[in-house]
């Protein structure tokens, strides 16, 4: 009778320890897809009834006994990674910039009212506040005069002998913020010196003392990469961050743009009147009107003279022929640039309609009957994998020069770069490239066809974002009802993060 007690308790162990191990692989597998959605925690609740109304107790039992890699906060469920990055977020905010060296407001005014009479009352007041501020941010829509009001704050901050780091989440947006401010800007991986051989970013150990640190582009800061970034800087050190809060969030978890400005505990400075282009300019009337989800008049060419466009397109092969014809149009009779002006945006590379294809399309326009090497003189490409021997990174844009037997020559912003057989295949063509690459960056031209085969992936921030691209000139193809669609769809502002009551834990109590 003993023996057969052991063998039934044997069985029922491991028959729970079986049923255990199965419940926590579900576990995971929900959390993992929550936060590749870009949350950074799940309710307990909710994974209880994805589990087919597991009991609440019964779920936090195993999660507590069999994931020591997991933490149960404010009955949610996250990582060990993320909770820290949260909760060090929170903890910095308190020290960062708590030591640094004030300017008076009144010498700030008079500096700004005499060397930058180009600001508005606005900007001059965000400038003092940035200057004066431990972390601020710095928030507004395309035009808003963003860039002009950090490059007085640079010059304020140069002027009284302080020293600043500019650096932007992607080599693309560090490019564009030294275009556009005359500093040097690099990638926040740089500056902090992440080591990809040892896993390691040095500058977090060795400490950040400059005086500030500009971030352009912090929209896309995801919840580690933003602990990372405050983690190296020091109490002497202000943060000057700038962004667009209905842009796109980060591609990683977090919504750190939108949890900063809600916890209260940054300074927060508005940017609200345009200043880029002329107050006739449907770019930006299109551009206010999606931030409200609304649509305005549509002009189609030959109807009058506008900078915004929709040419109507049956199908995805019928956008795939205007897209063809509206690039002979824009190199041809009106001028632009091809390699460099003009960008095709979309959301996906598969279909008649998405990246690849179209970046056929474009080349048959372009290069003729050079489209059907691999690579053609006056391609425009993007390089895809960081290389230490050409010490270039994922994500730069650049222009073929030449191309001789077994290399091409590859023109990037500031230097050019010989690609061997073997490293051609880190090339992609980027006539056509998805929102996501695209952005940090501006172009004189974006077309962004609008394909109804596609329209599941279009939203509002996505669909915001690609017509936030274009200076001079924007052009969609296809069916305004995908544009309506995308308007009504907000579901990547809804993340669901724990910053806001980290912060509030630390810095209120």
């Amino acid at each position: 009778m003993q023996i057969l007690k052991k063998v039934y308790a044997h069985i029922i162990l491991s028959l729970f320890a079986q049923s255990s191990s199965e419940i926590i692989k579900q576990v995971r597998a929900v959390l993992n897809d929550h936060i590749s959605e870009g949350h950074t925690r799940i309710a307990l609740a909710e994974i209880a009834v994805q589990l087919n109304g597991l009991n609440l107790n019964y779920l936090r039992q195993l999660i507590l006994r069999f994931c020591p890699d997991l933490v149960i906060a404010e009955d949610h469920l996250t990582t060990n990674t993320l909770c820290w990055a949260e909760r060090i977020i929170a903890d910095r905010l308190k020290i960062v910039g708590s030591k640094l060296r004030k300017i008076a407001i009144p010498t700030l005014r008079e500096y700004f009212t005499r060397n930058h009479p180009e600001l508005s009352e606005q900007q001059r007041e965000a400038a003092i506040g940035a200057v004066n501020s431990p972390f601020s941010l710095l928030i507004g829509g395309p035009g808003t005069g963003k860039t002009t009001t950090l490059k007085a704050i640079l010059g304020a901050l140069e002027t009284f002998g302080y020293s600043v780091s500019l650096a932007a989440p992607t080599g693309r947006a560090a490019e564009r913020m030294t275009e556009a401010t005359g500093h040097f800007a690099q990638t926040i991986h740089r500056m902090l010196y992440f080591s990809p051989r040892e896993s390691k970013w040095l500058k977090t150990l060795l400490g950040n003392r400059r005086d500030a640190i500009a971030v352009d582009e912090f929209s896309m800061m995801d919840t580690v990469l933003t602990a990372k970034l405050l983690s190296s800087a020091s109490p002497y050190t202000r943060i000057i961050a700038l962004g667009d809060s209905e842009q796109l969030p980060s591609i990683g978890p977090g919504a750190v743009l939108r949890d900063l400005i809600a916890c209260g505990q940054v300074n927060v400075c508005r940017l609200s009147q345009t200043h880029r282009q002329a107050g006739d300019s449907k770019i930006v009337e299109l551009a206010t009107a999606m931030r409200h989800g609304r649509s305005i008049d549509w002009v189609q060419p030959g109807q009058g003279k506008s900078d915004v466009y929709l040419i109507h397109a049956p199908n995805d092969f019928a956008i795939a022929a205007s897209v063809g014809k509206a690039l002979k149009s824009l190199a041809g009779r009106l001028g632009y640039q091809p390699n460099t002006d003009i960008q095709i945006l979309t959301t996906i590379h598969k279909g008649v309609a998405g990246t690849n294809n179209l970046n056929k399309v474009a080349r048959q326009a372009l290069v003729g009957e050079q489209a059907v090497y691999p690579f053609a003189i006056g391609d425009r490409v993007l390089h895809t994998k960081n290389n230490r021997r050409l010490r270039i990174s994922n994500g730069n844009v650049g222009i073929i020069t030449s191309v001789s037997a077994g290399c091409v020559m590859v023109q990037y912003p500031h230097r050019s770069l010989r690609y061997n057989r073997k490293e051609q295949a880190e090339l992609t063509h980027a006539h056509a490239m998805t929102v996501y690459k695209a952005q940090g960056s501006e172009f004189k031209v974006t077309i962004i066809p609008l394909s109804e085969s596609q329209a599941r992936y279009w939203n509002r921030p996505l669909l915001l974002t690609a017509a936030s691209r274009p200076k001079e000139l924007l052009i969609f193809i296809g069916s305004e009802k995908v544009y309506e669609a995308a308007m009504s769809d907000t579901s990547p502002y809804e993340r669901n993060t724990g910053l806001v009551a980290a912060i509030t834990q630390v810095c209120v109590g």
